[in-house]
Parts: structure tokens; sequence; C-alpha cells
């Protein structure tokens, strides 16, 4: 790959990685439902505390990075943009979803083939998701809302180290699905709803190449309805509902070659679950009571 050469100081470069995964990590698992009602009350949290230091941190590596070789590998970014949605803060929930999209545009470049995958503005059509990106889906019958990514707080490096064995710090439809519930969190419906179409238009990418990777799964359509009966939009909450009604979410099942497809070449059926009908369900009877916006309680 072309750009800066690779860091050659391993011990530092783990080290580092551990770190960021340290304050990533540190108060995960403390509760969504405490956290909004610290987000509700204007009061700093712990994972807010951590994803500041974890941001701090990161953005120190990618200080030095280019200058002594590629020193951010694919786990930093992962433990950063972790750190970012698990945030109550709003503002570090953007970051994190401006440096999920470098992450996603860093790994499309490195794995970039032939039939003009290179070519960096069609990298940056993505980047922005506007239509030309989307117009290969879109034609199929996929999400038309094509907003521009959020501004980065941090330039996009040139490349970064990846470690292929390491799979799970990809910037796969998981964690995209996680920035998203971090939208939803703090009643940003429209940004999650961004990333599914993300994850959509993703799936379509040069014929499905990178299907297993962001393909959306019944999480990713249940955050955003989730995502707007949050904000007690019932309309929105249905037409997101209405989305994942038409989704197939088992893999590896018989296809039945006459079924009509969806735009990933998967069959219609009804794919929503009883968490999304409830969270829809929820959405309707907020707006009618004119709940206070952002109380996912019944």
């Amino acid at each position: 790959k072309r750009g800066a050469p690779l860091c050659r100081d391993a011990a530092a470069l783990l080290a580092a990685e551990q770190a960021l995964e340290f304050w990533a990590n540190r108060n995960n698992g403390g509760g969504r439902e405490r956290d909004d009602a610290r987000r509700r009350r204007r009061d700093r949290s712990p994972l807010e505390e951590d994803a500041g230091t974890a941001y701090r941190l990161f953005a120190a590596l990618h200080h030095f990075h280019g200058r002594h070789g590629r020193v951010l590998t694919n786990g930093m970014y992962s433990h950063v943009v972790d750190a970012l949605a698990r945030s109550p803060n709003v503002d570090h929930v953007r970051m994190a979803d401006a440096l999920l999209r470098q992450f996603i545009w860093l790994y499309l470049a490195h794995n970039a083939g032939g039939d003009g995958e290179r070519d960096p503005s069609a990298l940056m059509r993505l980047w922005e998701l506007r239509d030309p990106a989307l117009s290969d889906c879109e034609s199929r019958g996929a999400s038309k809302l094509s907003p521009v990514a959020p501004s980065a707080p941090l330039p996009i490096p040139d490349g970064i180290q990846w470690n292929a064995s390491d799979s799970h710090h990809f910037p796969n439809a998981i964690r995209i699905t996680e920035v998203a519930r971090g939208c939803a969190g703090s009643s940003l419906p429209e940004d999650a709803e961004s990333l599914l179409a993300l994850m959509i238009s993703l799936s379509c990418l040069n014929g499905g190449r990178h299907r297993r990777m962001f393909r959306p799964n019944e999480v990713g359509f249940a955050t955003v309805i989730d995502a707007y009966s949050r904000t007690h939009d019932g309309p929105n909450a249905e037409r997101a509902l209405q989305m994942m009604k038409g989704r197939s979410f088992r893999t590896g099942e018989a296809l039945d070659r006459k079924a009509l497809r969806d735009e990933m070449g998967l069959p219609l059926v009804n794919g929503a679950n009883v968490v999304a009908y409830n969270a829809a369900i929820g959405a309707w009877a907020r707006s009618a009571k004119g709940a206070p916006a952002g109380d996912s309680g019944g």
C-alpha cells in the first residue's frame, strides 16, 4: 500500500491499543438506562469521562501517525469509536459517527480491487453518502436517504495498519449499529437512519462484495425504530418498521429462486420481530400522550 511505512515498534503500538481498549470498556455494562437519566439531568457519567480520555489518547496517536510511520491500527479506531458511541454526550456520539465513516473509508481503500475501486472520487462519494454511490441500490428500492456525513474531528489518514486476524475490530455491521444506538440514545433518529442507509448501500457496493461485512441485521432496523420512538415520532417509526418487514435476516437458508428480492438480493419476507413492533407501538403511544422527548420509558 502507498503512504507512510508501518511503525515497527510493535510493543509500543500494542500498549497504546490496549490502553484505548481499557478506556473503551472500563465502564461498559453500566446500563444505558442509567446514562439516559444522566443525559436528561445533564450529569457527566463515567462513560462520558472514559470517552473523553479515549479520544484524547487517539488524537495523540493520530498526531504521530505518518511522522513515525503508520501508528494507527484498526483496533485503535474500533476502540475509540466504541467509547465515543457509548457516551451520553451528544458531541461524543457525533464524533463516533464521523470517525466510524473514516474507518469504513479506510477499510474500503485498503481492500480496493480493480474496476475503479481505487478511484478517490468514488470513495469520497461513498464517504459523503451522496446519490452516485447509492444509485445502484436505489434503482432496486433501497432507502433514498442520502445525508452528508458529519464533519470529522480529525483528518483522515492515508492508511492504517490492519490486523487481518482481528476481524472483531473491523468497521462491521455490529460496530455501525452500536454507533446508531448511541444516536438513538442522544435523540438523533435521522443520524441513526443514515447509518442504516449506509449499511444497506455498502452491502450493495461492487455487486455485494462487502455484504458479509456490512449487511444490517434485525438489531440495526430495530435501533432506528427505537430512535424514532424515543423522539415520539410515530410516522417515521412506522415507516422504519415497514422497511424491516420486507427483509430476510436468516443466513444460510434455502432461497426460493422465484421469490421477490430486496436490493441486497435477499428474499422479501416479514422480518420484523416483537421488539420492533413494540418500539413502533410505543412511538405512537408516546406521540399521542405528548411525553417529554428523549423519554424511552413506557
